[in-house]
């Protein structure tokens, strides 16, 4: 299977994985890629949907590798840009954003490459996801 970059992994069958991973597999990703408008339209038009429907919703960018920020978004202007995007998507509605990936450092073990945190990672991730967010109480 392959996900929307091109890497090639075994998924579980909930989409998600691989779970158990030796070792880092590097940064696998190159440089971000541009922001489509399409996807803020979309977004914009999700969090009416689901403040419509007597919903919340919680948009969470995920923390990145510190050392694919460090190559490829030094100036942080590609997680600054993402964050305001996103901002811009949710005025006006009830919907929470919490910027991990400005707000949040993790260890490089915790990764297994420069997006995905290694199944042992998520439970303390969650935790200060609920912290920030006050997701679920």
């Amino acid at each position: 299977m392959e996900n929307a970059f091109g890497a090639k992994d075994m998924f579980t069958p909930y989409g998600d994985g691989p779970l158990k991973i030796d070792g880092m597999r590097g940064l696998v990703y190159g440089p971000p890629p541009a922001l489509q408008a399409e996807c803020d339209t979309a977004l914009a038009d999700f969090a009416a949907y689901v403040e419509n429907t007597g919903r919340h919703l919680l948009v969470v960018t995920m923390p990145l590798l510190g050392e694919w920020s460090d190559k490829y978004d030094r100036d942080s202007k590609a997680r600054t840009h993402l964050a305001e995007t996103i901002r811009g998507a949710l005025k006006g509605r009830s919907a929470t954003f919490w910027d991990a990936w400005s707000r949040l450092t993790l260890p490089a073990q915790d990764y297994t490459d420069a997006v995905h945190l290694r199944g042992s990672a998520a439970p303390g991730f969650t935790r200060q996801l609920v912290k920030a967010t006050g997701f679920g109480s």
